[in-house]
């Protein structure tokens, strides 16, 4: 596994290649360096404003550092730049303006991708629908969490895991509703944003670091 001076090397020495930036982008979010991830993010999407997930977890780095008109205002230009359905179910989890969040879980109702539906369910759930919950354990159960995929996304790996593997545990875990009401949904114990080790807790979201 890359260390976290391997990954700032990796991205400085690519600094023109918006999927390498996202995908370092990424990892080091995951190892908690939040300033670092909002300067190679924000550089990927300077350079590709259709990587869709860069924008996300640059939203996120946003959000766990306390920044969240920040967050949600990276969202937006997400959705402008892309219109990704993924991003709207994600700011319409997250902002805190009500109109704003019925009108972008509207547009995504009928969806049928798994990470949207558990965006849509994670919501019911934190509004008082409890049999909500049963839903985002099927996607749960129907998708294998981020704990047990093989190696970070972007990297070459083995076997049949996809992208929406990753973004079903994302939505499902850590968009601070569902999971924030049942600590235990996966059955293994969150533990807050994850850090070098994926096999030990729920990877991405905005759960913040303690202040000090």
């Amino acid at each position: 596994m890359p260390t976290v001076n391997d990954l700032i090397r990796e991205a400085y020495s690519h600094w023109d290649d918006a999927k390498i930036l996202s995908r370092t982008g990424r990892e080091l979010h995951d190892r908690n360096r939040l300033d670092i991830t909002k300067e190679v993010l924000a550089r990927a999407v300077e350079l590709d404003a259709g990587e869709e997930d860069a924008w996300v977890y640059l939203a996120f780095a946003y959000y766990r550092s306390f920044g969240d008109e920040e967050g949600s205002e990276t969202l937006r230009r997400g959705i402008e730049a892309t219109g990704s359905d993924d991003l709207k179910a994600t700011l319409g989890n997250f902002t805190p303006d009500e109109e704003e969040s019925k009108r972008l879980l509207a547009e995504v109702e009928g969806s049928e991708v798994p990470g949207i539906r558990s965006a849509l369910a994670s919501r019911r759930f934190y509004r008082g629908e409890k049999e909500a919950l049963d839903e985002v354990r099927r996607l749960l159960e129907q998708h294998r969490p981020v704990a047990e995929l093989p190696q970070p996304v972007g990297h070459d790996q083995p076997g049949d895991v996809s992208p929406d593997d990753d973004r079903v545990a994302i939505l499902c875990l850590c968009t601070g509703h569902g999971a924030k009401a049942d600590s235990n949904i996966s059955g293994r114990e969150r533990r807050g944003p994850s850090g070098a080790s994926r096999g030990r807790s729920c990877r991405a979201g905005p759960s913040r670091p303690r202040r000090r």
